[in-house]
């Protein structure tokens, strides 16, 4: 009985372990993604942007939708509304 606790916890605490990189490599790809679109249309991508498509696109319960932050600062930035809307949209 003991045995199970001990493979549960080190079960647990691997997969606590993996679990964030593997949010990260797609998190990335996304913002990769996002600045790939804007830079598509003919914008110049820098930090800026970068930092922008960062803020991934939220959850609604039906499916995912834009995130008002990211499309903002990409418009503070100069980029279209629709580009960001589309850009946001896959970070």
């Amino acid at each position: 009985m003991k045995t199970k606790r001990i493979l549960a916890t080190i079960g647990v605490v691997a997969a606590a372990g993996v679990a964030p990189l593997i949010a990260a490599s797609s998190a990335s790809a996304t913002v990769a993604q996002c600045t790939g679109i804007v830079q598509s249309y003919g914008y110049v991508v820098g930090a800026k942007v970068t930092t922008a498509c960062g803020y991934g696109k939220l959850s609604t319960g039906l499916g995912t939708t834009a995130n008002p932050i990211c499309v903002t600062k990409l418009v503070q930035l100069g980029v279209s509304n629709k580009v960001a809307n589309t850009a946001c949209s896959w970070a």
